[in-house]
This record gives structure tokens, C-alpha cells and sequence, in this order.
């Protein structure tokens, strides 16, 4: 067995000397050149997985011959114990890996993309392999049996499932005539062992009154998360922390969420979140596109895109953190300092969400003048837009999503400017937001702005 051993109190001492070293790299420059490289090097690995991204990262693996110390190696998510990254003088941390969360009504797992860097330490919880008393069932003899609160036919349903479909047991009756199973909330039910012919006689035997176990997580589903907040080096740098993507909703099934836990936290989303973590201190949930609830010391708030929750944290013990108070209420993230995340290496295109409207445009002047008509040639470039319905983009090229429609009149400060797919020139107003050159009016020293390489769109 090969083991890298971590110590909370000399990780906290390295992130702590290694940021303050890093203050004389370029930023961000080290951070992008690690995206970079680690988007080359984990290029393709699979479901249950975790990549090697980009030095330095350690990790506990509990399997020999599994070597994960360099760029492009690959270990098993259900043989490490622990995964760190760290931000040093010219290093920079990351991995990548393939996490599977179950959704909230069925116990076949889906795919969700997990973006480890910074400085930040992951630690498992997630022990479904490891419990013995665990079995995995199909409903074998009926169209749809019954879950019910308690093991009899009296009792109240509180789910079903269909032929065929799984089910995790985790006791049986003396007389085997109920199993004890969980759903996949984690709500604990009965099921009339009728409806099976595979063999449970490996489950414990327990009673309708012993506590059921508590919710299981597959491999770094659920997590001990150890961070650093607020810690980016300037504006245009990402602070540490962890993207998880799930998959994109099923049109007929909109409201498909998955369950992960951190910290003993629960978060139920679908879309894209980015947390950060610091014992006694915060467990910050920033939802960056999609739904969600957070649920601690049994009480949840609801999480829409563009929002973030903050869950105040107790101190780190026996590799553990719990919730100090319940989840404070969801309120509108500052997005600035989300802008620099490292979204390009999620599998899917995802935005950080916010108000583009509120936040980048200006409205239409009420007393009917051009919004640039008193701008001088001198004055710094404003943007005006020339028609009704003018589509924001999240890049220069009409091939980009819409993300806001611009209304006559409305005017914008340009960042930068770029040639783009379609050969015109774009307004870029903030990360991930532009405006075609065709659709708009200037004013100002428009020559002054930055001109730059616009990204391009990604593959199919």
C-alpha cells in the first residue's frame, strides 16, 4: 500500500507561506497555464475517475501499483482516501475526475465533472462500497410494489418501484417477510420481500424500530472540504475551491437533481456550483447555473442560479466537519471574483450566472437623448445599441449562446474588442459577454480599448 500522509496543521502552514510567496508571479498567468495543461493532460479518462492535472497534487491510494504523482496519471475515486491541491511560488494545483452523485429518484448513478485546484483538500465520505450490510436488489415479481413507512401493508406509502428496477436493502425482518430498504433521498422504507426472488439472507437482521443507517454516497459524492476563502491573488485570478458539473436536465424530467454532501451538508442541484470551505469558519455554496436546495441540522433553503448559500461551520475533527447553524438564506453572489473560474474545463458550456442587464448596461436616457450624444472624442468608449432586441452573446461569434437581449438605446462600456467568427468586430462588456459591432453605435476613444484574440467556440 502506498500512502501520502496529510497533516491539516502543516497544509495550512504551506497554503498559508505559498500564497504569500505567489504575490510575485504575474496573475494570472500561472493559473490559466495550469488550466491550460491540465485541460491537455486529462483529456480523456473515464466515469469513477480522477486526473492528475497539473502539479502539484497529492492523494492516499489504497491500492498499490497505481501511481498518481504527475500530470496524465489516473487513479480510482473508490481507492483514495484524500486528494490535494496546492498553489505554490510557481506551481499551481490541479485535477479533475468523474464523480458519480445518484439523483433524487432513482439508484442508477449519472456523471458529474469535479474541478479540484487552488488550495484545497478533499477528504471521502463517501462509504457505500465499504458497508458489508449493503445489498443492491431488483424488484423481481411485480409491474410496481409499494415503499412503505413501516413494515406492514397497513402503513402509509411513502414511494414505489417498478419491475426491474433497484433497490438498496439494508435489514431484514427476523421472519423475512419486510426488507428494510433506503430511498435514493436517503429516506429510510420497507419493502415486502414478496416482490423479490434474489437471496438477502446476507442482510442484518433488525427490527421496525432500529435506526436505519445513515444516506449513502458513492465515492467523493460526499467530502470533507478544506479551503481557503476569498484567496485569489487579484481580480482576474480564481480563488480556490471546487466546480461540480452535473449532467444537463432531461426536458421531460426539468427538475432531476443530484444529491451530494459536504461537510455534512446536504446539496441537491442540477447545473454547475462552486464551493469553498474553511473549518470554523464557512461553507459557501455559489450556484453558478441551474436549481438547488442546501439542507443542514434539518433545515433547507431553496438556491436559484446566481445565488449563493453560506452554512457556518464547526472545527475540523477526525477528518469531519459539521454545520454550526442551519443554511443562512440564499442571496445574490458577488460575481466578479467568479468570473475567473476555470469554466472551459467543465464538459459542458456553462456560464457564471448573473444579472447582465443590471449589472453592465446602462438604460435608455428618459428625456429621449442619445445615450452617446454627449460623449466626447476624448472620452473613454461607450457603446450604443442601435435597434430593438439586440442579442448579448457569450462570445464574439453569432454561434455563441444569447445571454441577454439589449433594448434601443441601452448603452454599455466595452473591456476589450475582438475580430470575431463572423469577421466583425465585437464588444466584449465582462467575462463571457458580447455585443456584435454590426448592432451597435460608438462614442468616445474606441481605438483605446484593448484589441484581443477572442476565444473560439468549443469542438462538438
Amino acid at each position: 500500500m502506498r500512502t501520502f500522509r496529510l497533516s491539516v496543521s502543516i497544509l495550512l502552514l504551506c497554503i498559508t507561506i505559498g500564497r504569500s510567496l505567489a504575490q510575485t508571479i504575474d496573475c494570472p498567468v500561472l493559473e490559466n497555464a495550469a488550466f491550460a495543461e491540465a485541460r491537455a493532460w486529462c483529456n480523456a479518462f473515464n466515469t469513477g475517475q480522477a486526473c492528475y492535472g497539473n502539479s502539484p497534487v497529492e492523494a492516499r491510494i489504497l491500492e498499490p501499483n497505481m501511481p498518481f504523482v504527475q500530470p496524465g496519471q489516473i487513479a480510482r475515486l473508490s481507492a483514495m482516501t484524500n486528494m490535494t491541491t496546492y498553489a505554490l511560488p510557481n506551481q499551481y494545483g490541479v485535477a479533475l475526475s468523474q464523480s458519480q452523485p445518484y439523483p433524487l429518484d432513482t439508484w442508477k448513478a449519472s456523471n458529474a465533472a469535479m474541478i479540484v485546484f487552488g488550495e484545497t483538500t478533499l477528504i471521502n465520505q463517501g462509504r457505500e462500497y465499504e458497508d458489508l450490510n449493503l445489498l443492491s436488489l431488483a424488484v423481481t415479481e411485480v409491474g410496481v410494489a409499494n415503499i412503505r413507512s413501516r413494515p406492514n401493508k397497513e402503513s402509509s406509502s411513502i414511494g414505489a418501484v417498478r419491475k426491474d428496477q433497484t433497490i438498496k436493502a439494508t435489514g431484514r425482518l427476523a421472519d423475512n417477510s419486510w426488507l428494510r430498504i433506503q430511498l435514493p433521498t436517503g429516506r429510510a422504507g420497507w419493502i415486502s420481500s414478496s416482490v423479490l426472488t434474489t437471496d438477502f439472507n446476507g442482510l442484518p437482521i433488525v427490527s421496525a424500530d432500529d435506526p436505519a443507517p445513515a444516506p449513502y454516497y458513492r465515492p467523493f459524492t460526499a467530502f470533507t472540504l478544506i479551503t481557503r476563502l476569498d484567496d485569489s491573488r487579484c481580480t482576474t485570478g480564481p480563488a480556490s475551491g471546487v466546480l461540480i458539473q452535473t449532467p444537463r436536465a432531461d426536458p421531460a424530467a426539468p427538475d432531476m437533481r443530484y444529491k451530494v454532501r459536504v461537510n455534512g451538508t446536504a446539496i441537491e442541484f442540477e447545473g454547475t456550483v462552486f464551493l469553498q470551505s474553511a473549518p470554523s469558519q464557512d461553507l459557501r455554496i455559489s450556484l453558478l447555473e441551474g436549481q438547488g436546495t442546501v439542507t443542514a441540522m434539518e433545515q433547507s433553503v431553496d438556491l436559484r442560479e446566481g445565488q449563493r448559500v453560506i452554512v457556518r461551520l464547526g472545527a475540523l475533527k477526525n477528518d469531519t466537519i459539521a454545520p454550526a447553524t442551519p443554511p443562512q438564506p440564499a442571496a445574490a453572489y458577488n460575481y466578479a471574483p467568479l468570473l475567473p473560474l476555470p469554466m472551459r474545463l467543465l464538459p459542458r458550456e456553462a456560464y457564471v450566472a448573473f444579472d447582465i442587464k443590471t449589472a453592465l448596461i446602462r438604460p435608455k436616457p428618459e428625456n429621449g437623448e442619445s445615450p452617446l450624444g454627449r460623449v466626447l472624442v476624448a472620452d473613454p468608449c461607450q457603446i450604443g445599441v442601435a435597434a430593438d432586441g439586440v442579442n448579448v452573446r457569450a462570445g464574439a461569434g453569432r454561434e455563441f449562446a444569447v445571454r441577454a437581449v439589449l433594448n434601443f438605446r441601452e448603452s454599455a462600456t466595452p473591456i476589450t474588442r475582438a475580430l470575431g467568427t463572423d469577421g466583425v468586430v465585437w464588444w466584449q462588456l465582462s467575462q463571457d459577454v458580447w455585443v456584435s459591432g454590426e448592432t451597435v453605435v460608438t462614442g468616445g476613444d474606441c481605438a483605446a480599448v484593448p484589441l484581443i484574440d477572442a476565444v473560439r467556440p468549443r469542438l462538438p
